[in-house]
């Protein structure tokens, strides 16, 4: 999962994914709640 947060934020940094596309979409959101997708991985009560 770091490897993929990290590859995400790459994709803005270097200019990859253009913000407006589909793909640049998908990746915003998954950022912007990026703590709420990821909390199965902290908490072990989490299904």
């Amino acid at each position: 999962m770091k490897q993929l947060h990290e590859w995400m934020e790459e994709q803005f940094a270097e200019r990859k994914v253009e913000p407006n596309s589909s793909l640049g979409q998908a990746i915003r959101y998954t950022l912007k709640h990026w703590e709420g997708l990821t909390c199965f991985l902290r908490e072990r009560s989490v299904p």
